[in-house]
């Protein structure tokens, strides 16, 4: 019987395809948003080196003991997007269900991909369903990573991890905390992955 995996990849999400302005808010919006539900929420903003826009960096606590890192930008009304490091389709699931229906205005629609989609060619982001708790919710992201083979590997098989790591490097980083990565065109102009955080931990 093969080892059921518990793949650690980068999850990134965006308003709905063509109305990039949908969220309509912006990054002080999403900080209120985060401390409100996440009372421990860390942040830090900064500006991006890459794209000249503003970021704001985070961390929460998912669950007790469970602590998550991300990012979002949101250089309002050309695009929104905001991203989840080196996170578990089970953990990423509670903050998109989270986000669908706490920070996003309806009709709560939003798309997500991830880094190991973009490792392996896929350029089209997944709508998240706009209903359902956290269970149809990870059923979805689990989907997601499933359909790129990311569970079960033959021997000697280049995995979507091996393939990411070509990802460049940012030139600075935040204390602590991994390099961030650029992915230039993937997944829209503003999509930025942290760099070789796609990793497996057997369950």
């Amino acid at each position: 019987m093969a080892t059921e995996r518990n793949i650690r990849t980068n999850f990134a999400f965006y308003p709905p395809e063509g109305d990039e302005g949908a969220w309509g808010a912006g990054l002080e919006d999403l900080e209120g948003a985060l401390r409100q539900a996440f009372p421990d929420t860390v942040v830090e903003y900064r500006v991006s080196g890459v794209h000249d826009v503003a970021v704001l960096d985070f961390e929460i606590e998912l669950a007790p003991g469970v602590w998550i890192d991300g990012k979002a930008a949101m250089p309002k009304p050309d695009s929104a997007f905001i991203t989840l490091t080196n996170v578990t389709a089970d953990e990423a699931a509670v903050f998109a269900r989270w986000l669908r229906d706490s920070f996003v205005p309806p009709p709560r629609l939003l798309r997500f991909a991830s880094s190991l989609a973009m490792a392996s060619g896929e350029q089209d982001p997944w709508p998240l369903p706009a209903d359902g708790g956290d269970q149809e919710t990870v059923t979805e992201l689990r989907r997601h990573l499933a359909s790129l083979d990311g569970t079960q590997h033959a021997p000697g098989r280049q995995t979507p991890h091996e393939r990411a790591a070509p990802l460049t490097a940012w030139p600075t980083q935040l204390p602590g905390r991994t390099p961030w990565g650029q992915a230039p065109g993937c997944f829209g102009r503003w999509l930025e992955w942290p760099v070789s955080t796609a990793t497996e931990a057997a369950t």
